[in-house]
């Protein structure tokens, strides 16, 4: 088993505002709001995350605390090495959703796309330690 903290860039409030063709929230009116809000008045601009990576028998799970999209499911299983990948989201706390970087270019067009915490250089920073994860296990 292995678990690691990966810190995740968070958007930028004021850019993801001006972003936006379509009026957002105003801060701290959708909790994702306030604790992002919450972040950013503490001068964080990452959100530490808890991986986890776990082998029983031919069995490999790597876990996120946020709502991953089929894509990135599908990457990760794409670069193991391992035959039986799952990959849960949900789990050991919740960031709300996490979208690739090219569905976070599309501001506006779906809720999961552009309702969201994180950053587009996330999904590469969790690609990249899920693999590393994957290999050592």
């Amino acid at each position: 088993m292995a678990v690691t903290r990966v810190p995740v860039p968070m958007q930028d409030c004021e850019l993801r505002t001006n972003q936006v063709d379509v009026p957002l929230p105003q801060l701290g009116e959708v909790s994702h709001h306030r604790h992002r809000a919450n972040l950013v008045a503490g001068g964080k601009r990452t959100i530490d995350v808890e991986l986890l990576g776990i082998r029983i028998g031919d069995f490999v799970l790597i876990t996120f605390p946020g709502e991953l999209t089929v894509r990135i499911g599908l990457n990760i299983k794409g670069e193991s090495p391992h035959d039986l990948t799952f990959v849960a989201g949900y789990t050991n706390g919740y960031i709300y959703y996490a979208p690739t970087a090219e569905q976070l270019r599309n501001v506006g067009g779906a809720q999961e796309d552009s309702d969201c915490l994180l950053a587009p250089a996330w999904q590469s920073l969790f690609e990249n330690r899920a693999a590393e994860m994957l290999r050592k296990l």
